[in-house]
């Protein structure tokens, strides 16, 4: 009786092409593992930007007092109205560079992380009391950021502590009464005009706010409590309390290749004894970072912050960006 099967040579011939087929395969899977890793880290990359810029406009739109971008000083032969930095492919060893691309504004009159009904701007918890009953009831707004010291947002240093305010290259010159870092104290009170002539507005007052030397606002009952002008001159909402209510500043900028958030907290993280403008804590937002750019618009009535974000290298990166007019939220 006659067998069939296979002959020796076709058994080589059919192993070597499977080999060959795996081979391929093998090939073809090893070439998408990069590219998955690839997309993977792309796509990483697309959810830090966005979520970055968000939290950004979202800060700045529920923000009463946008502190920096400043507005451009003509006496200057830099802009302060446009901070844009750029992080190296490969920086040298052991470099630092100063965080010279910086969006601040003040601490969001409707957040309350800790939920026990006041504001967690509001560091005296005090508010309008309209009936003069001596208690808060419905319809009575909170009083926040209305009685500050010559150090506005009370962190000890000149402008916001470790930031260059004024773009200039330098960080914190001068003293704490120096808000603007301009090189001299107080020169610009709470009045809605840029005394100083630096194009900003209200950004550097004194312990009186707004230099009327009066408690609150001259010839006005600030507290609604019966009495004009009672109390001293540095008591600016005349509730018989001085500098009580400081700017509680937050901050972007950039450390090395990440997007840093440095929030205000209300506990004491230095452990001086006291909770004020010194007492921060830092968030990363984003990592992989080669360009932040923030510009303060004034043309128009109302300022526009044009905020741009750029995350990873050459052709792969991602690039968002974002405009937000300062308190629209509010």
């Amino acid at each position: 009786m006659k067998q069939s099967g296979y002959t020796l040579i076709e058994i080589l011939i059919s192993t070597a092409i499977a080999g060959l087929i795996l081979l391929g395969l093998q090939s073809l899977i090893s070439g998408l593992y990069p590219a998955q890793s690839a997309q993977s880290e792309q796509n990483i990359s697309q959810l830090q930007a966005s979520f970055a810029m968000q939290r950004m406009l979202d800060s700045v739109r529920q923000s009463r007092h946008l502190l920096l971008p400043l507005a451009d000083n003509p006496e200057t032969d830099w802009r302060e109205d446009r901070r844009e930095q750029t992080v190296p492919a490969s920086p040298p060893e052991g470099s630092s560079t100063a965080a010279s691309a910086v969006l601040a504004m003040t601490l969001s009159p409707l957040q309350d992380l800790n939920e026990d009904g006041w504001a967690d701007a509001n560091n005296d918890q005090d508010y309008q009391d309209l009936n003069n009953n001596g208690s808060r009831d419905a319809g009575e707004a909170e009083r926040i950021d209305e009685d500050t010291s010559d150090d506005m947002n009370e962190d000890g240093d000149s402008g916001l502590a470790g930031l260059d305010d004024d773009g200039d290259g330098d960080i914190d010159e001068g003293g704490k009464r120096q808000d603007d870092e301009s090189g001299d104290n107080d020169d610009d009170p709470v009045d809605g005009i840029d005394n100083d002539g630096d194009g900003a507005v209200d950004e550097d007052s004194d312990e009186d706010m707004n230099d009327d030397g009066k408690p609150g606002l001259k010839n006005i009952d600030d507290d609604g409590d019966g009495d004009i002008d009672e109390g001293e001159k540095e008591d600016d909402d005349e509730d018989g309390q001085e500098d009580e209510d400081h700017y509680d500043s937050k901050a972007f900028y950039l450390s090395g290749d990440q997007l840093i958030e440095r929030i205000p907290v209300f506990y004491d993280t230095n452990s001086d004894g006291k909770i004020d403008g010194q007492d921060t804590e830092i968030t990363v937002l984003a990592t992989g970072v080669t360009r932040f750019s923030v510009e303060y618009n004034s043309d128009g009535a109302q300022p526009i912050v044009i905020i741009e974000l750029e995350l990873g290298q050459g052709g792969e990166g991602i690039s968002v960006q974002g405009r937000a007019r300062p308190g629209s939220a509010l």
